[in-house]
Order: structure tokens, then sequence, then C-alpha cells
């Protein structure tokens, strides 16, 4: 719940940002409240409940971002932020296994999401300058009337309300069809006024896919189903900046073949990993640090001051963590997860739940190929994205209490 609203709702985009390379004491404080609260429960539970997430690639993952953390050009940075990364993955995978049954879990799910939606609306009717964007925010002009609610951007906003979207179809399939159908319509609401098109285009592909990868019984044609897609996806995307035939195709198909001015940020960040491809530049330590001035020391590329991520997750992730840091990543939130799914949905009692974390997990794999998504701390749709990670590991695992 706490994620889902975030540690800084309605921020005021009119402000200039501040310097994220820096922490922030409060956040850090409450991270280590929450681990602390979280792990007292957990051995009050007992520690053989979250046996599922002691897997090798958990491990060796973490690890890996350890040793490139540290071999970073700011391993103090990168350190303080694998660490609240850490925790924050501590805490979601915890969470599915507090819920005593199934039931349980839905009513938290339901509550939670209507609360944050609820606030949502709240937000833009009460406080439109903090909720909507606004034509005098100094970088999002463009974006003016477009709803953001509570979160910092249009860009969180959209993908939340498609989870919530998800959330609400499943309670409806369970029986709670009220609940579930007031979710889903207010999810769906909201998201036309965000504005986000990516998200929204992808929503019903991924109802589509989720419906037929349930019942493919081929593990080969399901696999390539999903990991086919999401590679031609990648290609089709950042692909298109570095390969002069991909972006003739998409210059054919789509009005914008920047994708948003897109192209010359992944064209930077290829040649940035390029420059170390083993361990990077340290887990989370490029972007808003000194590292990218030192990539352009002539102030040739004014924009790159201001940039963020690379728009793409798992150029992120190679350029931070190095190639070795992307396939550990692609084992622990592409393919666990996938195989998970595929033992989770041969049981009756699990399909429906499973369904809904799989909706979940495939909505953000193929939005990372435009968003920086993966361990971004407390960022509500990194949360979402692990609740159904964790959620599909303990499906395979261990049986439903209904």
């Amino acid at each position: 719940m706490v994620f889902w609203i975030t540690l800084d709702p309605l921020s005021d985009l009119s402000r200039p940002p501040g310097d994220l390379s820096s922490g922030d004491l409060l956040n850090q404080v409450l991270y280590v409240a929450l681990y602390c609260l979280t792990m007292a429960k957990l051995i009050d539970l007992g520690w053989r409940g979250a046996r599922p997430l002691l897997h090798p690639a958990y491990l060796l993952l973490l690890a890996w971002f350890a040793v490139s953390a540290v071999l970073g050009v700011n391993p103090g940075t990168s350190v303080r932020r694998l660490v609240l990364c850490a925790m924050v993955m501590s805490i979601v995978g915890v969470l599915p296994i507090l819920p005593r049954t199934q039931r349980d879990l839905e009513l938290w799910l339901g509550t939670a999401a209507m609360i944050v939606v609820v606030l949502c609306y709240l937000a833009v009717l009460l406080v439109p300058a903090l909720s909507v964007h606004q034509a005098d925010a100094p970088r999002e002009a463009g974006l003016a009337g477009d709803w953001r609610g509570i979160y910092d951007h249009k860009s969180t906003a959209g993908p939340m309300m498609i989870v919530f979207l998800f959330i609400g179809a499943f309670l409806a399939g369970q029986g709670r069809h009220l609940f579930g159908g007031v979710l889903f319509v207010l999810s769906l609401v909201f998201l036309l006024f965000t504005g986000t098109k990516q998200p929204t285009a992808l929503m019903p592909v991924i109802l589509l896919v989720s419906r037929l990868a349930l019942r493919t019984r081929s593990r080969l044609l399901f696999l390539a189903l999903c990991l086919g897609a999401l590679a031609l996806y990648n290609l089709m995307t950042v692909g298109s900046a570095v390969i002069p035939s991909v972006s003739d195709i998409v210059a054919k198909l789509i009005s914008d073949p920047t994708f948003t001015n897109r192209t010359g940020i992944w064209n930077f960040a290829i040649d940035r990993f390029l420059e170390r491809p083993l361990t990077g530049y340290g887990f989370m330590g490029f972007w808003s640090t000194d590292a990218v001035l030192q990539s352009d020391p002539l102030g040739q590329l004014a924009w790159t001051a201001e940039a963020t991520d690379s728009h793409n997750s798992y150029l992120d992730l190679a350029l931070t963590t190095g190639f070795p840091g992307l396939c550990l990543a692609l084992w622990v939130v592409v393919l666990m997860p996938l195989l998970d799914f595929m033992r989770a949905r041969l049981d009756p009692t699990k399909r429906g739940l499973a369904l809904l974390f799989f909706r979940i997990w495939l909505f953000c794999i193929f939005v990372a190929a435009l968003e920086t998504v993966f361990f971004l701390r407390d960022s509500a749709v990194w949360v979402s994205f692990l609740i159904a990670i964790f959620g599909l590991r303990y499906l395979a695992c261990y049986p439903v209490r209904p």
C-alpha cells in the first residue's frame, strides 16, 4: 500500500528536480523501518514460508549487482541504491505469504487498489495543479491536461491503472462482480485520461495473449509466444536505433519512428555500454551522476544532463550492470516467472491467481521496452512487477488455501 501510493505523492513538477544522486534520509529511514517490521513478521510466521525466494538465481543476481556497484564509477551511490532496492525486494517478497487464504489476498489486493484509484480521482478533483500535467512545468509542457493522479508522471499513472484494471478483472472472475467491475471501470476511465499511448495499446494485447498462453498446451509454442513477441518488440524499438533496415520498417509502420526522441537516448546509451560491457557503470550509477557529464565533455548533447534513464529497462541493465548483469536479470525477471506460470496454470485451484500475476508480469516486461521499470527501488510499477514475480514463484511451489 505504501509503495503503491509512493513516498512522494502529488509531486510539484513546476519546481526544478533535486540532486537525484544524493540520498533522501526520510525515505531511507522508512525503508529500514518497513524492512525491520517485515522481517519481524516473517520470523513470527516462520522462515520456511519464504524458502522459494532462496533460489540461486536471486542470490547470483544480487551478488553480481554488488560486484558491479563496487567496481562502478560511483560506488557509494550504487551500493546505497542496491541496499535500498534489496530491502524493497525483501519486503515485497514476504507480502504474498502474509494473507492466510486466497480470499484474504483478494481482499487485500482489491482494497489497496480501490483506495489508490479513489485517491487519484480525488487528487484530480481537489488539487488539479498537482495531479494533472500543467503547461508551466519546465519539461512537461507538452503533456498539459494529461492526468497523473497522485503519481509524479502519467508514465507511472497509466501503467498503474492497467495493473488495477487487471486486479478488477480478476476479482470479477472470482465472484466479486460488483467490486471488481467498479474497479475495472474506474481504472479504465482514468487510464484514458492519462493519455498514455503505449500502455493503453498494450492492454488489450496482454489480455489476448494471456488467454492464449493459459490455453496453450505446447511448452515450445508457449515460450515462443511470450519470448518471441518480447524479442521482436525490443528489436522494433531499441533495435531501430542501431539497425537501419529495422528503422526503415518502423518508419513505415508508425508516425513517430523516434519513439518520442528515444532513439537518440538509446544510441548514446549503447555507445556508453560498449565502453564498459563487462561490469557496466555500477548498479543505477550512470544517469543523474557525473558519469553522464564525463561521457559528453564538450557538452554537445545538452539533454544528457537532464536524462534520468535510458527509457528501456534492458538497455539500462546492460549499461549499469554489464552484460552478465543483463543475463542474470533476464533469468530472474523474465524466464523464471514464465516457467513458474507454466507450472502453476496446470492446477485449477491456482489458475485465476496465476493468470492475474501473469498479466501484470507480461505487461511490465513489454512496458520495459520503452520505459525503465526494473530495480527502481520504490517505484509503484516495479513493486507491482515484484508482486507478480514473487506471486508466481509461490504458486509454483505451494498449494493455495481457498
